[in-house]
């Protein structure tokens, strides 16, 4: 299926060709769905070119889910919501006695209203797939997306997505999870000690809930178990030492199993001293910037030469990677006389747009839409893609396409809707 996408005047659409059913011919499917216009879809409509049918949606604002999430994460009220929604429109097929295997669960065509958060789905009649199939690829998507730090939407999504691998399973079963309370994680894990085997008596749910907890649990000290085992067979030894065979008196005994002691307790304190708790290693950041060669040859003589460091040069901040040094990263510099705007791109993909809570760089203006545009940073060069708005992304003054990457060159002029930036 080839995914293409277009502009006429204010609004925005994504057109689809070469489906899996070759021969399609306009059928009631098609319809129905243009007679009708039903709730949670988007609004449609079919072109026949040079005798081949091109299915045309309309996305004017809306944002696919997966350009909305690409840099961000779903929590356990986000899954709730994702499938809920779906269960609605197919609740909504059903009525109109439509099949759901012409419904696309991919991401990218999977849209969403950003201030209300409706999702809107596709139907294609010239596109069909096993329905079940394509819920399992869009359940694993969701896995891949979701918040690892919030207990409660890990146990959601890998009960959904467990549940979609089991035979002859309904969609009524997934509501049915939905629908079962979800524990909090406590603040004082159980000893892996205190977790047996999962109890035969769990659902699916409970569980992963319980693998999940039984993964987080404190493990025994194996230092201190060590070093117990050592006191005790020195004490053995003097014991044997002085007791049958005579060799050493009670005295050089004692001293013995006092100097095990002590070993026993310098190697349980340098093992918990050495070794750091889960809470404290690094993680890798969400975002990492590739760097050049002369970039990596610049930090390795950097290093090199900072063998001998000062205490002061020794305790500089940490830097990064992911992030550009804002006196090297480039810059949208507005051209306006109206108000003044240098925006450093330090992290990408950056967004423009007005919606501040998800942007990187906020235009308050009308005319620019929640989510405008992207700018991507791939193999040392720089890219930009109109992010379906509704008032276009031009640079050097010609429109360029939506979701569409087009590379941007120091000097280019780059404009919003109508606010024009040079990107240097």
């Amino acid at each position: 299926m080839k995914i293409e996408y277009k502009k006429i005047f204010n609004k925005n659409y994504v057109v689809l060709t070469d489906y899996n059913i070759s021969d399609y011919k306009e059928c009631y499917r098609s319809k129905m769905l243009k007679s009708n216009q039903p709730e949670f879809f988007l609004p449609y409509d079919t072109q026949n070119i040079n005798g081949a049918i091109q299915f045309t949606y309309d996305i004017s604002s809306k944002q696919s889910i997966e350009s909305f999430y690409e840099n961000s994460k779903m929590d356990y009220e986000t899954v709730r919501h994702f499938i809920f929604s779906l269960k609605e429109a197919l609740d909504t097929l059903n009525n109109y006695l439509l099949e759901p295997d012409y419904l696309i669960l991919e991401p990218r065509l999977i849209y969403i209203n950003i201030t209300t958060k409706n999702l809107y789905f596709c139907y294609c009649p010239g596109e069909k797939q096993n329905f079940y199939d394509s819920l399992n690829q869009f359940l694993c998507y969701m896995i891949s997306k979701i918040d690892h730090e919030d207990n409660n939407s890990i146990i959601l999504a890998y009960s959904l997505q467990q549940q979609s691998m089991n035979q002859n399973y309904t969609f009524d079963d997934l509501i049915e999870i939905l629908n079962k309370p979800v524990f909090e994680h406590t603040s004082n894990p159980i000893p892996k000690e205190e977790i047996e085997e999962v109890p035969s008596s769990m659902d699916l749910s409970e569980q992963i809930q319980f693998e999940h907890l039984k993964a987080q649990a404190p493990s025994a000290n194996n230092t201190l178990l060590f070093s117990i085992g050592i006191l005790v067979i020195s004490i053995g030894i003097a014991f044997y030492l002085t007791s049958i065979k005579n060799v050493i008196s009670p005295l050089t005994a004692g001293f013995m199993i006092i100097a095990a002691g002590f070993l026993c307790y310098f190697i349980h304190n340098s093992n918990s001293e050495i070794e750091p708790s889960c809470c404290e290693k690094e993680t890798e950041p969400s975002h990492i910037i590739s760097l050049s060669e002369e970039e990596t040859s610049m930090a390795e003589h950097s290093f090199s030469s900072s063998n001998v460091q000062t205490e002061e040069n020794y305790y500089e901040d940490t830097v990064i990677l992911g992030y550009r040094n804002t006196e090297n990263a480039p810059k949208l510099i507005y051209t306006g006389t109206d108000f003044d705007s240098v925006n450093d791109l330090t992290r990408f993909p950056f967004t423009i747009g007005k919606m501040a809570q998800n942007v990187d760089m906020v235009i308050s203006h009308p005319m620019i839409s929640r989510i405008h545009s992207k700018i991507y940073y791939k193999e040392n060069h720089y890219y930009i893609e109109d992010m379906n708005s509704s008032n276009g992304t031009y640079i050097n003054n010609e429109l360029i396409p939506p979701h569409t990457l087009t590379e941007i060159s120091p000097g280019d002029h780059i404009t919003f809707s109508h606010l024009t930036y040079i990107f240097q």
